[in-house]
């Protein structure tokens, strides 16, 4: 692809590599993402474009010219994001690991009603989680068993998929609303949503 040329959001994502790190592990061929990330982000460094333009010219009279190309956008974020540095530098491609959290912990777990996702970026919602889904016990032993601490964020992706073993059985056990009851601030979560569900739920205040 040449970079520079005109582009819409759909072939740049496709172009720029997501779409193959996008969807559960052991998916053949690519996933879109249905939001369009490019746009988006391009729209907010335009406008952040023009805020600073127009303060160049109250401070100096000066008018200026702005241009962002989707490329660019998609481009920058993929190298600040370091999908480009693990590929050129580490020669290491991404894998796919469905609704994981990329480098910590969190993932979706169903209910018996619906589905939440969870997630325990800091020393604090994971205590919170551990000690709110009442699995204390057997997080310490699979934590002696591996010989690890899981209040490494590292070792808690590591671990993920033996951590989310000990998880599910108690989200399973209970309705979505339970779970919320019982998860409460501590933790960071949220139930999955149509969007008929969020305008609902908007609607009702």
């Amino acid at each position: 692809r040449d970079w520079s040329s005109d582009v819409c959001s759909s072939d740049l994502n496709a172009a720029a590599g997501f779409p193959l790190v996008t969807g559960p592990a052991g998916v053949d061929g690519p996933v879109n993402h249905v939001l369009p990330a490019w746009d988006i982000a391009c729209g907010l460094y335009a406008a952040l474009g023009v805020v600073a333009a127009v303060r160049h010219r109250d401070k100096s009279g000066a008018g200026q010219s702005i241009s962002v190309a989707l490329s660019d956008v998609a481009l920058s974020m993929a190298g600040h994001l370091g999908f480009l540095a693990e590929a050129q530098v580490n020669n290491v491609q991404r894998q796919r690991i469905g609704n994981y959290l990329y480098g910590s912990f969190g993932r979706d777990f169903a209910c018996s009603d619906g589905t939440v996702m969870v997630v325990a970026l800091t020393k604090r919602h994971w205590e919170g989680l551990v000690a709110r889904t009442n699995c204390r016990d057997q997080i310490d032993q699979l934590s002696q068993l591996l010989g690890v601490g899981f209040t490494d964020e590292s070792e808690r992706y590591r671990h993920r998929e033996s951590i989310c073993a000990l998880l599910e059985p108690w989200f399973a056990a209970r309705s979505v609303a339970t779970v919320g009851s019982e998860l409460g601030s501590s933790v960071v979560w949220a139930p999955y949503r149509t969007f008929s569900e969020v305008v609902k739920s908007l609607e009702a205040g």
